[in-house]
């Protein structure tokens, strides 16, 4: 009989490693108060990375999520400075940003069928780009109390409103995965799209909505990255698509489709989230930080190769 192991076994040994370690040699890490700290910065992490799950989930890739999400932190400080609501304003602002950039390239992905590399690469580039072109590269500092709050909030004093936000948001994704036709025929399209197309499931219009969803998530972090530190930089959310995919696969996800754990990913962003937190906390540069999540993204693919759908 074959032992058939959970896609989630490898992101759940990597977690218990990454907090046994540090609780080990750091004592300061596992008290709530740093805890809940980490999930409050890796909140806007979760949020991409549910919509990344779903674009992986039909085989595509999303490498233009950090560039939007820096120009959607940028636009909304812009227009929460000058605008009579700056929280509707800036709210309205970030989310359209990440909408546009979105539907671009669910347009090109899913309706004229382009290539999702080359194409969010190219909207990577334009976003970054124009989040440097909207203030010559100056940061937008300043911004007013209630974007600040955004990120500054939390619920009975104790809990950050962005980590519930993260959290609804995967809930509501894996939900949709597991009780809708819309999550049956997403599943559809990553085992077999061309089986999918003749069994009359509207492939294009689905990645459409996937890429739209994720670029929309991507806005909202942007802005809530900005909130957070209370300064609107055009080189936020850097390497962002780095770590989003990462705890994508980390967590369980097919790096080619056909099979997606929510659940996973939020495992994934705990476990680089507390990876880093540790780190910081034992002064270990950053470099090494960066080359640890590295293997940890070799381990997954590797194992995404050798272990079957459960």
């Amino acid at each position: 009989m074959t032992l058939r192991i959970p896609r989630e076994a490898g992101v759940i040994v990597a977690l218990t490693v990454v907090v046994a370690y540090f609780s080990w040699r750091a004592p300061q890490f596992a008290t709530p108060d740093n805890l809940l700290t980490a999930a409050r910065q890796y909140a806007e992490v979760a949020l991409i990375a549910t919509g990344m799950t779903l674009v992986i989930l039909t085989g595509g890739i999303d490498l233009s999520v950090g560039s939007t999400a820096g120009l959607a932190g940028m636009a909304a400080g812009l227009l929460a400075l000058r605008a009579p609501s700056p929280l509707l304003f800036a709210l309205l602002s970030a989310v359209g940003i990440g909408l546009l950039i979105g539907g671009l390239n669910g347009g090109l992905i899913g309706g004229l069928r382009l290539s999702p590399v080359i194409v969010t690469l190219a909207t990577w580039a334009g976003a970054r780009s124009l989040a440097y072109v909207l203030t010559h590269g100056d940061p937008v500092s300043g911004l007013p109390d209630p974007v600040i709050a955004l990120a500054d909030t939390w619920v009975a004093g104790y809990v950050p409103a962005t980590a519930i936000l993260a959290g609804a948001v995967a809930v509501a994704a894996s939900l949709a995965l597991r009780r809708t036709a819309y999550g049956r025929s997403l599943i559809a399209q990553g085992q077999n799209e061309r089986a999918a197309l003749f069994s009359g499931i509207p492939v294009g219009r689905l990645g459409v909505s996937v890429y739209t969803l994720t670029g929309a998530l991507a806005g909202l972090a942007g802005l809530l990255i900005a909130a957070r530190a209370e300064t609107a930089v055009p080189d936020a959310g850097m390497g962002l698509e780095f770590e989003v995919i990462t705890a994508v696969v980390l967590g369980g996800t097919r790096i080619d489709g056909g099979y997606a754990s929510v659940l996973g990913t939020i495992l994934g962003v705990a476990t680089l989230g507390l990876l880093h937190n540790g780190c910081n906390l034992l002064g270990i540069d950053s470099t090494w930080q960066t080359l640890a999540i590295g293997f940890l993204l070799l381990g997954a693919v590797i194992l995404d190769s050798r272990v079957g759908n459960s």
